[in-house]
This record gives structure tokens, sequence and C-alpha cells, in this order.
């Protein structure tokens, strides 16, 4: 699906499908597969209604696809509108088998600045874009990367509802044709979570093809998103939030799904609905400053205590005992500003989770992330819950908000959320001391509202190393 008429859909469809495309230059992830395209506006206006993209998605099914890449965002008009085309998308297209996977935008890097909005699927991939530090440096100049990381405009959440975005992060894809025909071939870096996601959907293509080889005739998309979750690779020194469950890694992910899908047939196949299974999990939690729950915690201000309602999906019982269905989770999170028990019994009837926030540590102004994961005994993860707390800084008789006396590493994310209106002037006044190999650097500053839109951008350049 795309949505402009120039060349962004073509540099998708080359990244999943290109086969020795470009006189044999240029092979995508699954060279094999067959592509549909779809555009939803032939104006190139990008307006369009519900109605019209629903059956967009209805006539994709109809052609018997198995994946759709969407490499843009939708609008809502609210919580509600996003949440029904969530479920539909669950209910009749992720339920015939096909996977849906649409990119997390190049918003970042703040809080909350991923386009995707509650309309993402459940049983669909949100999409981060990673980068590795030899297409960082040869491709982009960008020297100070100095290990395969996120890429800093990689969005991500919380939604307004609270949600986990992304799910997984995949590579950039950098070199597409430009301009088919050309003359010599020309060709440009190509970028964004919009390459990250068709190199995802191709890999999973390929996957999705060699579990039906081995015997699989149906492929579950929630059970293939639970074993790419649980394969993918975290990155080390990336917040949890920004990165999912890190890097895909899709040949660990075909042993996972295997046993998830016998696990599955065995439930499916026990008429006294006691066989265990990856059950589909969901969190509820009050929002602030809103009526309907959430499904991650999102405060922007102190709070004690926060209560998350972790329930088993109306799926999942059908196939669950009410009696004696006791599922013993391991409660894994690394946050030091929050405290929560270590186990959690799911039963048919939910359980609740409490969070004890810890005021000390949420002491000085700032944004504290962290992801809460509900794990299995033999280490699968079954649902992820954003946590998040923002601690405004208030501005001093000198008008001075913050004082970031510290070191960055090269591509350093500091967020630091500032009360600000029509009259209040910013300014920044410091130090570098020095540069990455005493080169030239930059300071990319972003101003971004509670909704994670960006409002404003300045750009600090360094010509050269300042050595005390």
């Amino acid at each position: 699906f795309h949505a402009v008429l120039e060349g962004h859909g073509t540099s998708c469809a080359i990244i999943i499908a290109a086969d020795q495309y470009a006189d044999r230059k240029l092979r995508g992830m699954a060279p094999k597969a067959k592509l549909l395209s779809y555009m939803l506006d032939l104006t190139g206006q990008d307006v369009y209604t519900m109605s019209e993209l629903l059956k967009t998605f209805l006539h994709a099914k109809a052609q018997g696809v198995d994946a759709i890449s969407i490499s843009y965002g939708f609008s809502t008009a609210d919580l509600a509108s996003a949440r029904f085309l969530a479920d539909f998308l669950d209910r009749e297209i992720a339920s015939a088998g096909i996977v849906i996977a649409i990119a997390a935008g190049n918003s970042g890097p703040g809080v909350a600045s991923v386009p995707i909005d509650d309309y993402m699927p459940h049983h669909g991939l949100s999409v981060g874009a990673s980068i590795s530090k030899e297409q960082a440096q040869n491709v982009y100049g960008w020297n100070g990367v100095l290990e395969d990381t996120i890429v800093w405009y990689s969005g991500f959440g919380p939604t307004r509802g609270g949600r986990q975005v992304p799910d997984i992060s995949s590579p950039l894809i950098t070199w597409v044709r430009g301009e088919r025909g050309a003359s010599p071939p020309s060709f440009y870096g190509f970028s964004g979570t919009s390459s990250a996601t068709p190199a995802l959907v191709g890999a999973t293509t390929a996957l999705m093809s060699a579990l039906k080889q081995s015997g699989e005739e149906r492929i579950e998309p929630r059970l293939l998103k639970l074993a790419l979750q649980n394969s993918a690779k975290p990155f080390a020194k990336i917040e949890k939030i920004r990165q999912g469950s890190g890097l895909i890694d899709v040949n660990a992910a075909f042993d996972i799904y295997k046993k998830l899908a016998a696990e599955l047939r065995a439930a499916k196949q026990d008429a006294t609905k006691r066989t265990r299974f990856a059950y589909e999990l969901r969190a509820a939690t009050p929002l602030e400053k809103r009526v309907e729950l959430g499904e991650g915690v999102h405060f922007r201000s102190f709070v004690p205590m926060a209560t998350v309602t972790v329930s088993m999906t109306p799926d999942a019982l059908t196939l669950a005992d009410p009696l004696t269905t006791n599922e013993l989770l391991r409660v894994e999170h690394s946050g030091t500003f929050f405290e929560t028990k270590s186990l959690l019994s799911v039963q048919a009837g939910g359980n609740k989770l409490g969070l004890a926030f810890n005021a000390a540590a949420l002491a000085k102004p700032g944004i504290y992330s962290d992801v809460i994961n509900l794990r299995r005994q033999d280490g699968i993860v079954l649902l992820q819950i954003p946590v998040v707390i923002e601690i405004s800084s208030e501005a001093t008789t000198q008008g001075i908000f913050m004082d970031l006396a510290r070191e960055f590493a090269p591509f350093d994310v500091v967020r630091m959320p500032i009360q600000l209106d029509e009259a209040t002037a910013v300014s920044f006044d410091g130090l570098i001391r020095q540069t990455v190999n005493g080169g030239p650097s930059a300071l990319k500053i972003f101003f971004q509202n509670t909704q994670g839109h960006l409002v404003h951008a300045s750009t600090v350049n360094v010509d050269r190393a300042v050595v005390p």
C-alpha cells in the first residue's frame, strides 16, 4: 500500500521482491514473491474515507495476498475510530492468515512521536528502523555512529491509547534504483522506516514460505508476531520503548513458530480445554485525562501508583478451562523508577499488576521509560506493557530550565519535558568540550507538543573541537 505517485512505492517494492533488477544489481528479500500495488488516492493527495480504506484491505484479501506492507500512516478522528480500524484488521484480515506490517514513521526521537495510532492491529507488526555502523558512515556520512543502533528519527510510542510501538525493528535498506531506464543506472539512498518495513515484510514472507514447506498449512499472524518478537536481538544501549523487541532474526523465529503452532493445534484438539498454549493477553489501565482505558502506563507528572489489569482475550478464553487455567508469568523490567511483584498468575478471569513509583528516582526532571515483559516459564514473552513517566522541568528565576552537565555518546538522545507558552523564550548556552575524533558535529534540538507532533526544530553546528 502506498500514498504518493512518485517513486516511494517503487522503492518499497524493490526491497521486497526485486529479482535481478537494475541490470542484475538489485535483489529483494523475497525475489520470487508476487506483488500487488494499491494506491488509496490516485490524485496523490492522500485523501480517502474509512470505507474506501477498508474496501482496499478487503480487495487485497480477496486476491489471496499473504502479507501487506504499509510505509505510511493513516489519520483517524479519535481513539474509538482508531480502535475500530485495529479490530477490523484483526478480525477480517489477520484472521485470514495475512501478515500486516506498518512503518513506525520518521517523527522521532520524541516520546509519543510515532505517527501510528491505535489503528495498529494487535496481530500486526509496527516497525522501527535500525541502521548499521557501515551504512551510517558510508552512505550518510554519519561518522559518529560507532555501532549498530536504532536510527535517531525512528518514531515510537506510547500511542494515545498507551500501546507499545514499535513492536520490532528492522534494518534500513539503502540502495534502490532511482529512475527506471536511466543510462547509466542511477541509485539513491532510500531510508527511513519506509524502507525498514518492506525489508521486514520481505524477510517474513520468506519465513512464511519456509514454514509452509515444513508442513504448516496455515500461518497464524499472531503466533508469527510472537515468534519474531521472541527471537529478536535487543540493542543493549537503546531504550526498550524505542526498539520494541529488538532486531528481527527470521532464522531464529522459525523454531519458535513451530513450537507455538504445535501448542495451539493441541489446544484446539483438547476437549477438556486444559492444554496450555500461548494465551493472547491484553492490558488495561486508566489513561491520564481520558475516560477510555489504555494498554500501557503514561503519565505526565508523578503518580504514586498504577494498576494494570491483565486478561485473556475472548478468543483465548474459548480454548481455556475457566476453572483450571492458571499461567504463572515472570514480570520483568529493568527500570529503577518503579517496582512490581516478580510473578503474576494469569487466570481465565484475569489478574491485576500493581506498579509502585519511586519518588526519589523520579525527583529530577526528565522522561523515564521502560517496558514490562510478561514471560512464560519457558522464556516466551506473551505481553509487553510500556511504562512512561514525564517529569517537567520548572524554570529558575533566571529562566533556566535544566543543566546537562554530562557526557554524551554519539547520537545520544536526551528528552526534557518543559512547560512553555507562546510568550516563553528558550535559549541554549553551553560548551562542547570535544567532538568525535576532533571533527565536526551537530546538536539537533526538537520541540514537540504533548501529542508528539513536531512544532519546531533547530540545529547547532560545531565546526571544530574545543579542547579544554
